[in-house]
């Protein structure tokens, strides 16, 4: 009812709604009308309540919370429910318990800091000051298919600093968004799989917005968008289009079965193409030349034989000779 309630206030501005006005509306009695109304103003919404008049919405600068999350999927058929958390240990982590509370479909959780936040490899990943959000689905597809959620996920970061700002990001494949050879974005996507069939995804990215200085280990190859640009970015600002672009790709993945404009700008904006590298799995290190990105989402390679050569996401690590990537 937050959300219903919260929608009415903001779609009214201009004028005070009355308590009974609302509960009939919305079928509750006034009481519960009170009673959410409380919890707005304890969020921080500024609501005024004048007696005989009702409440008004003043328009201020509002923080992201759960009620302003839940208004802003409401136009995304691909989410069902929403949770946002000042902080948390990680959003995959959260979105994996409580999926098993929930009948919904497909889960996002947004956080603008994780005391536990990862990335591939069990790599740490600082997570202070940025955002970070996990999507979790349930998608009709086969488990071999799963790595293009990646690069559903760095398109769409790529389009989102396209819209937002003048950073020429760059992709690592498969999910490391770069600027001037430091890693600004990284995705982490999880799969839970039986032979022909994917139980759920969930699909974590971190974007570093408003750090402004990193560990002594990190300082080196990590960036962000304030250091980048010297301007502060609200988490909401960038959540907002990324939805969007996200959706769009994700739409055309799932209900067209079209990848081709996701792979398009993963190969446009690819690093890495036409490029020698070095590839790492475990403790093995071959140096290659990337040549595309397949229509699977694999990267070509011609390897050290002059032979063609398709690098499968997940088995390998990407470290450019060049100092390119972290």
């Amino acid at each position: 009812m937050e959300k219903e309630i919260l929608k009415l206030l903001k779609s009214n501005k201009d004028v005070y709604l009355s308590g009974a006005k609302i509960s009939v509306q919305l079928k509750v009695s006034r009481t519960a009308v009170w009673k959410v109304i409380k919890k707005l103003k304890e969020q921080g919404y500024n609501i005024q309540s004048v007696s005989s008049k009702g409440y008004r919405l003043i328009e201020n600068e509002q923080r992201l919370n759960n009620s302003e999350l839940a208004l802003i999927i409401e136009k995304y058929d691909f989410i069902d429910k929403s949770f946002y958390y000042d902080e948390i240990d990680s959003t995959n982590d959260i979105l994996k318990r409580e999926s098993k509370k929930y009948d919904f479909k497909n889960l996002l959780a947004v956080s603008s800091k994780q005391t536990k936040g990862k990335g591939r490899l069990g790599r740490v990943w600082e997570s202070d000051n940025g955002l970070y959000m996990s999507y979790l689905l349930r998608p009709d597809i086969s488990p071999i298919d799963a790595p293009l959620f990646t690069q559903i996920g760095a398109a769409a970061i790529v389009e989102t600093f396209n819209e937002i700002s003048d950073i020429d990001v760059k992709i690592k494949w498969p999910n490391d968004i770069v600027i001037n050879g430091k890693k600004i974005c990284g995705i982490l996507t999880e799969l839970n799989a039986e032979l022909n069939k994917i139980n759920y995804i969930v699909l974590g990215i971190g974007v570093n917005l408003n750090q402004v200085g990193f560990s002594d280990e990190l300082e080196s190859i990590a960036t962000s968008y304030k250091i980048e640009t010297g301007k502060d970015l609200k988490l909401r600002d960038f959540l907002e289009v990324f939805l969007k672009k996200f959706d769009i790709l994700l739409k055309e993945f799932l209900n067209e079965k079209n990848i081709e404009n996701t792979l398009n700008i993963c190969r446009n904006k690819s690093i890495i193409i036409g490029k020698e590298v070095n590839i790492i799995n475990a403790n093995n290190v071959r140096k290659v030349e990337v040549i595309n990105i397949n229509e699977k989402g694999q990267l070509l390679v011609i390897n050290e034989n002059g032979e063609e050569e398709a690098v499968f996401y997940g088995e390998v690590s990407i470290r450019g000779i060049d100092k390119l990537y972290i």
